[in-house]
């Protein structure tokens, strides 16, 4: 079973993306954003995993070999539960983490690709910024 990943890249998500979690999806946001979304009711439920950035440089100081190994331990921490999600929901904030590196993570990942697939990339852009 292959579980779709969504990663929505904004700088400044509002609790109304929380309206949108549907049943059966599993949030993975950093605790700064959680904290700020007030997704306690999420966290209660089980639909949060909490991913601190940590990335890892294969070879040391090449951006283009940088892996996310918070958000492959996420993932296939969400994948192991009792119940596993039928999709999951990567929110990032493009100002202060890099969304290349997220992309490239979920699809060169040999542990996401086993049981997931990337299937879109939303991005909040705002004019003023």
């Amino acid at each position: 079973m292959s579980v779709p990943i969504t990663v929505i890249a904004s700088s400044r998500p509002s609790e109304r993306l929380l309206d949108h979690v549907a049943p059966g999806t599993t949030l993975i946001v950093d605790r700064r954003t959680a904290l700020e979304l007030g997704a306690d009711t999420l966290v209660a439920r089980g639909c949060v995993t909490m991913s601190e950035p940590e990335t890892y440089f294969r070879s040391p100081g090449c951006d283009c070999c940088a892996v996310r190994e918070d958000l492959v331990g996420s993932v296939v921490r969400a994948m192991r539960r009792a119940t596993p999600p039928r999709r999951l929901v990567v929110l990032v904030d493009h100002q202060s983490n890099d969304l290349l590196t997220v992309i490239s993570t979920i699809l060169s990942s040999v542990e996401i690709n086993l049981r997931c697939t990337l299937d879109g990339v939303i991005t909040h852009v705002d004019a003023v910024e």
